[in-house]
């Protein structure tokens, strides 16, 4: 896939914010994080933000 149509392609969050919702506690920082996304945005902004998602759930989950 181009980048030119990464970037005009819509990922629908939805579904990743009814997942933070049924299995992150309700004080989780990701849970109010994801859901405070809008419920689509660009693929491009989808890919640059699970990195720092990725990075918030480490710090919950770690021992």
């Amino acid at each position: 896939m181009q980048v030119e149509t990464l970037a005009r392609s819509l990922v629908d969050v939805r579904p990743l914010k009814a997942l933070a919702t049924q299995k992150l506690a309700e004080g989780s920082i990701l849970r109010r994080v994801l859901l405070s996304e809008l419920d689509s945005m660009p693929a491009t902004d989808f890919l640059a933000k699970t990195s720092t998602w990725l990075a918030i759930l480490r710090e919950e989950t770690a021992p």
